[in-house]
């Protein structure tokens, strides 16, 4: 009778253990959440320091996924070495995103241990780390993996290995093909892929319609970005087409923005029409 009353309260001990360990646990994953998402939102709001304290709070909680903010937060104050550290963390949850923003940290410093980033991004779903790798390719000049890389990443998504593509196929001389990369990342949304279907146009063949084309592309930069090269070469369309009022116009608006070709070229069209206008008797 003795050893089951023991028994039975060696179960109760053990049962209200558990109960305890177990609220104990829920507490500690609420504490770990709910300084994470107030991390999110200082974060959002561009408050460093609060983020930097609610992100602390959360990993010390138990949130490996905070070390990633922790680590970022460290770059944009360029604190590398702590950067490196919080990040690494991250990846051991494994974090793809943490391996993608060691690989961008590594690219100034080692190009190789920046690669093995990229390619565990990568593995764990990462839509942007092909692409990544196919810039480190282009840049090495090793043209055949950089458009396989590209590829891969256009495959999960990725507008910006599009684009890349394309400036590829443009490095190669085969602006059609570039054509149609930009005209796919234009449909899917990419903005910046407007004013590079504008240069494909462009280098394709110098003939009105596809000058046509690329004062189109040109003209949605400005209506939506303000983009300062697209003033330019819209002005260089006018010109073509001599309508020199208009040339004047966007030539005077980039060069206000700060492009100094633009700037150049509007003082030599000055200095004709002021010649013009004064002939040498």
């Amino acid at each position: 009778m003795y050893k089951q009353i023991m028994l039975l309260l060696k179960l109760m001990i053990l049962c209200l253990f558990n109960t305890a360990t177990s609220a104990m646990n829920s507490e500690v994953k609420e504490c770990a959440s709910t300084n994470y998402y107030l991390g999110l939102s200082c974060l959002e709001a561009n408050q460093l320091n609060e983020a930097w304290h609610y992100f602390l709070n959360a990993l010390e909680a138990g949130c490996p996924y905070s070390a990633r903010y922790l680590g970022l937060i460290s770059f944009k104050n360029e604190w590398i070495n702590l950067a490196k550290q919080f990040l690494q963390k991250a990846c051991n949850a494994p974090d793809p995103d943490a391996f993608y923003y060691l690989g961008i940290i590594y690219e100034k410093e080692d190009i190789k241990i920046a690669k093995d980033c990229f390619i565990q991004a990568t593995i764990h779903g990462h839509k942007e780390a092909e692409n990544r790798l196919g810039l480190i390719a282009f840049s090495e000049n090793d043209y055949v993996n950089a458009e396989e890389f590209f590829k891969f990443g256009i495959e999960k998504g990725s507008l910006y290995a599009e684009c890349n593509l394309g400036s590829l196929y443009m490095h190669l001389n085969s602006p059609e093909k570039a054509k149609d990369c930009y005209q796919n990342a234009a449909e899917k949304g990419s903005i910046s892929a407007q004013y590079l279907l504008g240069l494909a146009y462009l280098k394709i063949q110098d003939m009105p319609k596809n000058r046509l084309e690329a004062a189109k592309c040109f003209s949605f930069m400005i209506l939506t970005e303000n983009h300062i090269p697209s003033f330019f070469y819209l002005a260089r369309f006018y010109q073509k087409a001599n309508m020199m009022g208009h040339a004047f116009h966007y030539y005077l608006m980039a060069a206000e923005l700060g492009h100094k070709k633009a700037k150049k070229i509007l003082e030599k069209l000055c200095n004709a029409e002021t010649m013009n206008a004064n002939p040498m008797s």
